[in-house]
């Protein structure tokens, strides 16, 4: 986190943070579709996932260097 803070000039809307978690999928990381009610019907479109977001966030403001924590150590089954 301090380099992250140290990397963005300790601007906090530039750095994200990620926790991963045993049910956590490609879907909520890289994009999946997702289902949604669309008047009495459901669609599913393509939502972007954490990282396609902030490499869009980054893609539009090139000059400020964005940062992405990704916190696993909740990955594993821990009771196991």
């Amino acid at each position: 986190r301090s380099l992250a803070r140290h990397l963005t000039g300790d601007r906090p809307e530039l750095v994200s943070t990620v926790q991963f978690h045993p049910a956590y999928s490609y879907e909520e990381f890289v994009e999946g579709i997702r289902p949604k009610a669309d008047g009495g019907g459901v669609s599913y479109p393509v939502e972007p996932g954490v990282i396609a977001r902030i490499a869009e966030r980054a893609a539009n403001h090139p000059a400020d260097p964005h940062v992405l924590l990704i916190d696993e150590i909740n990955r594993g089954n821990l009771p196991r």
